[in-house]
């Protein structure tokens, strides 16, 4: 599989699906994350829009509309690892 081209990734969304990662003390779904516990500095709705893109590309999983608990995938992790995150 090719690797992901960090600069093709938005710095939100990488830090989103790192945060979760790192919540989550690696594992992946079903392991859940409370959305509430994601304290990044950026403004709510740019954190959904970051959710709801690692969402569409297979990296995180949701639960809610907006997520109210959201899981890294398998993909996620692959993800941070192709970008040298983990």
């Amino acid at each position: 599989m090719a690797k992901h081209p960090r600069d093709d990734i938005p710095a939100l969304v990488l830090a989103v699906v790192q945060l979760v990662y790192q919540s989550a003390q690696g594992r992946t779904q079903p392991w859940y994350v409370d959305r509430a516990s994601l304290s990044l500095s950026d403004a709510p709705g740019s954190v959904n829009a970051a959710i709801y893109y690692a969402e569409v590309s297979g990296w995180l999983v949701g639960a809610g509309e907006p997520p109210q608990a959201v899981a890294v995938t398998l993909e996620g992790v692959r993800l941070l690892q192709d970008c040298g995150l983990v």
